[in-house]
């Protein structure tokens, strides 16, 4: 999985997707989204590494099958409002 993690004043944003979307669009409907490296990085990183940058952060951004279930699996993500985008996996998290 790729990640990369944006620090913009108070708020920690862990971007994660899995490998085989790096660089590819997801889309149906009024939804289209560009799993782009500049956000979700250029780097792959372990399922551990993940985790601990995901207690972290402040807002979460998790694109793919394998990236969804370790947010749902450690508990970032509540399965229940995880949507799908052309059958991709897509979940995001925010801490208030």
């Amino acid at each position: 999985m790729y990640m990369r993690i944006h620090e913009k004043k108070e708020e920690t944003i862990v971007a994660v997707c899995d490998e085989k979307l790096l660089g590819k669009t997801i889309g149906e409907k009024d939804i289209e989204i560009t799993i782009k490296r500049e956000f979700y990085g250029k780097e792959g990183f372990s399922q551990e590494e993940i985790k601990e940058a995901m207690k972290k952060a402040t807002i979460g951004n998790l694109v793919g099958k394998n990236s969804v279930e370790l947010g749902i699996k450690h508990g970032f993500i509540d399965k229940d409002h995880v949507i799908e985008i052309n059958g991709t996996p897509h979940a995001q998290m925010v801490l208030l």
